[in-house]
């Protein structure tokens, strides 16, 4: 089992290869990556990026060409099934059977983890609840809604309480209301004390729920740290418009004087600032405008949105040639 400081997971130099007649497929690239414990982590990339893969390969299901990994203190190659115990996944396609109600889902996969039929009982019909589903309950997956079968995969993912739950794509073709309520549910999952690593190629989910993500391409990690840290490495500006109560001109040549001020343009009474420092810029804009003796009757702050860190970030990593075998 991880410490409190060590990583919940850890890879160094992880490769799978997939061998064809011409050559082979490199599905994940030398990927080395740390994820520490209580952690809600995104793997962001494009399909066919390698998010598929690299879950399967945390999660026992691949092995590896190279490479290692450790999770949850175990080592992935030497004890598959201490890692097996200690994780849960939620995979991209529902895998619940569909001939047992979603009770009987909870419960059977309970008692497979070793919980006797009350506790796993109980436990099912709490986790239900807290899913919001548990009106559902007595039906078959069949019978449900898309949104109420994803959350149904999630509260079974649940059932033995895993340090690390690994979710795979968790809300691709479910509408956005149902989104969301899974959104709130790994809310609040990530806030009970589990760390998560949540694969998406929906750039909305990532921002909205990870504290870190790492942007997938090729194979490879090419990028990983908070939004913010993310737009900084794209080399994205932030976009400040200040309203004036009138002509901006010379409040825009003053601005443009500023050290972390890139750009400054004036249109009218509308200001418009570059920067990759926001952070202050519109205070110092206030004491600009006050000494033109105008005032500031709006101010809007626009950081980059994920979507363009995301094509700038896998912009840079050009398609390389198959490996030869």
């Amino acid at each position: 089992m991880a410490g409190p400081s060590d990583p919940v997971i850890e890879t160094k130099a992880l490769t799978k290869l997939y061998k064809s007649k011409t050559g082979s497929h490199v599905a994940v690239d030398g990927v080395n990556l740390r994820v520490d414990k209580g952690e809600f982590f995104g793997l962001l990339g494009s399909n066919g990026a390698g998010k598929s893969t690299l879950i399967g390969l945390l999660t026992t299901v691949i092995k590896p060409t190279r490479g290692r990994m450790r999770v949850a203190g175990a080592s992935v190659k030497h004890r598959p099934v201490a890692v097996k115990r200690a994780i849960s996944v939620v995979p991209q396609r529902n895998s619940l059977d569909p001939q047992l109600t979603l009770a009987e889902n909870l419960e059977f996969h309970g008692r497979m983890f070793g919980l006797g039929a009350r506790q796993a009982r109980r436990r099912a019909t709490r986790l239900l609840q807290e899913c919001g589903i548990e009106d559902v309950a007595s039906r078959t997956i069949r019978r449900v809604s898309g949104g109420q079968g994803r959350r149904a995969l999630i509260a079974r993912a649940l059932m033995h309480q895993p340090q690390v739950l690994f979710l795979d794509e968790p809300t691709a073709g479910v509408d956005i209301k149902a989104r969301r309520l899974v959104w709130n549910l790994l809310r609040g999952v990530h806030a009970a004390g589990t760390t998560i690593v949540l694969t998406t190629h929906y750039l909305e989910e990532a921002q909205e729920l990870c504290g870190r993500i790492g942007i997938l391409n090729r194979g490879k990690i090419t990028a990983i740290g908070s939004p913010d840290k993310l737009r900084s490495e794209a080399g994205l500006q932030t976009v400040v418009t200040v309203q004036l109560s009138g002509d901006a001109g010379a409040v825009a040549a003053a601005a443009d004087q500023l050290p972390e001020v890139t750009k400054a343009e004036h249109h009218g009474d509308t200001l418009r600032l570059y920067t990759h420092k926001p952070d202050g810029l519109i205070r110092e804009v206030v004491f600009l405008t006050e000494s033109a003796g105008l005032h500031v009757t709006s101010a809007t702050t626009a950081a980059p949105s994920l979507d363009r860190v995301f094509l700038t970030l896998t912009s840079k990593t050009q398609p390389g040639p198959s490996v030869p075998v």
